[in-house]
């Protein structure tokens, strides 16, 4: 059998010392933010913070473009978390990897989270975002 590598073994040690997020209020779990990458994005990405305005208020969307000036596919993504945990900072730099990877601009949707906004807020977000996205050419 083959050993895992040591920074495998090393994450699997930090995280079983870690109370599962179901015990913790949201926001002790908000604040842990077990998951997130530490490594910062793509330097040859270019960031760009948009605010989307829609029926329900201003939506928070960051642009990773990968080849500013081109026009590019876009790749719409929505964070993790069961509508409740992480945000546009969590995922910064798996969507800069992603831009680079797939050349294409991603579009990182901070909707809102329950339980502050209650279903079907984060979906009537998810349109919005995708209704601009489809009508315009992100920078």
């Amino acid at each position: 059998m083959v050993d895992l590598h040591p920074q495998a073994k090393a994450l699997l040690a930090q995280a079983s010392a870690i109370p599962p997020v179901y015990t913790l209020t949201i926001e002790d779990a908000r604040a842990r933010r077990p998951l997130r990458l530490q490594n910062a994005p793509q330097p040859l990405v270019q960031l760009t913070d948009i605010a989307i305005d829609t029926v329900n208020g201003v939506l928070p969307v960051r642009a990773y473009h990968p080849r500013p000036g081109q026009t590019l596919p876009i790749l719409i993504f929505f964070h993790g978390g069961g509508w409740i945990l992480n945000d546009l900072d969590t995922h910064d730099s798996v969507c800069s990897l992603l831009a680079c990877a797939a050349d294409c601009v991603v579009l990182s949707v901070d909707y809102r989270r329950s339980p502050e906004h209650k279903y079907p807020a984060q979906i009537e977000d998810a349109r919005s975002a995708l209704e601009w996205a489809s009508r315009t050419v992100p920078p």
